[in-house]
């Protein structure tokens, strides 16, 4: 089974106390650690035990949980609501739904394959799909690994595609079949790729030697794949990751966003719109776009419902059966439900609170 262990910053914070205090009990064993080389590691049920034996409490009132712990990187946005959701859907796309638990489950048997193909913390890890639930689970998966998500609009076309993958050089891929078999004509860019994940089906890349292709929906499922028990030494400032955009003669710049950034922006988020578990984000906007990308957060972060849309037509057929509190726009998704759709909107008073509307690279 997988083992999650808890920094010596996050149990401190959580436990209210200074970290040479926390120090100081572990040396004398008043709470049960790990010592990796200069580092402490914790294992949830150190904490129960400690908080059981010394009938210690959180000092913060907040914390309905007493060993709830603030989130410092990515992955750990998913420990309160996959406890909590076990069996109930909180993240649909079409016709296929997954609860958080379900979603972290997934994202770590992903992870445990992508390390054991060698990824390490800092490598890059392409992600080709559309709106779905396999690029949710991937971008979590890499995260576990260590690795920087590098996302991607899947129909982006060649020319700009191969300044991108010349620029970070990835060691996985996460794609749909068609990208798949458009990047087995080429190899600059691909020198250091290790795995390829296809989504649906695999099959071989016969221009790329030594490259693994693993079937993804498989990579999700398989229950039966051995944990490899290594410790995500990762930290709130290390890069989670690279956008790119095109810049001067068709050169790809990337802009790097850390753990920290992201969580910074999606708690800010949850905390204007207070968002609660009540609350439905329909997202027809690419989650490979920042916006998206950061709403998707901080949803997750509120343990709230995502209804996932591949494109707008589908999410105006979602609207009146759905009711969602927010949606996420680009302007001419505005223009086109203020056109064509007012009236469906206006049904919708009682339930949509709030539509953040994506401008150029800003957003309102």
């Amino acid at each position: 089974m997988n083992i999650e262990l808890c920094r010596a910053e996050e149990v401190a914070g959580a436990l209210g106390i200074k970290l040479d205090t926390l120090y100081r009990y572990a040396r004398k064993g008043r709470i049960r650690g790990m010592k990796m080389g200069k580092a402490w590691r914790f294992l949830q049920a150190d904490i129960h035990d400690f908080l059981r034996q010394h009938e210690y409490r959180v000092k913060p009132a907040q914390y309905a949980d007493p060993v709830e712990i603030k989130p410092t990187l990515l992955p750990d946005i998913l420990r309160r609501p996959a406890l909590e959701s076990e069996g109930q859907a909180a993240i649909t796309c079409g016709g296929a739904g997954a609860s958080y638990a379900d979603l972290n489950r997934a994202s770590n048997l992903l992870a445990d394959s992508l390390l054991s193909h060698g990824v390490v913390p800092g490598d890059r890890v392409l992600i080709l799909l559309s709106n779905s639930l396999e690029f949710i689970a991937g971008c979590f998966a890499v995260w576990k690994a260590g690795a920087i998500v590098v996302a991607e609009d899947p129909s982006i076309r060649d020319e700009n595609l191969c300044p991108v993958l010349q620029d970070c050089a990835p060691q996985a891929l996460l794609v749909d079949r068609d990208i798949a078999e458009r990047l087995d004509v080429r190899r600059h860019g691909l020198e250091n790729l290790r795995v390829v994940y296809v989504k649906d089906q695999t099959f071989t890349l016969s221009a790329l030697e030594g490259v693994r292709v693993e079937s993804l929906d498989a990579a999700l499922e398989n229950k039966s794949s051995p944990t490899l028990l290594r410790f995500n030494s990762a930290s709130p400032d290390d890069v989670a990751t690279i956008t790119y955009r095109r810049g001067s003669a068709g050169c790809a710049e990337g802009v790097m966003n850390t753990h920290e950034n992201w969580l910074a922006g999606a708690a800010f988020t949850g905390e204007y719109h207070g968002l609660t578990k009540q609350d439905i984000l329909l997202l027809p906007l690419p989650l490979h776009r920042s916006l998206a990308m950061r709403q998707m957060l901080a949803y997750v972060m509120a343990g709230a419902r995502i209804i996932l849309a591949r494109d707008l037509n589908q999410a105006v057929k979602l609207l009146k059966n759905q009711r969602p509190s927010a949606l996420a726009l680009r302007p001419d998704g505005v223009k086109l439900l203020l056109d064509k759709f007012a009236p469906a909107l206006q049904k919708l008073a009682g339930s949509l609170r709030h539509v953040v509307i994506e401008i150029g690279r800003a957003h309102v």
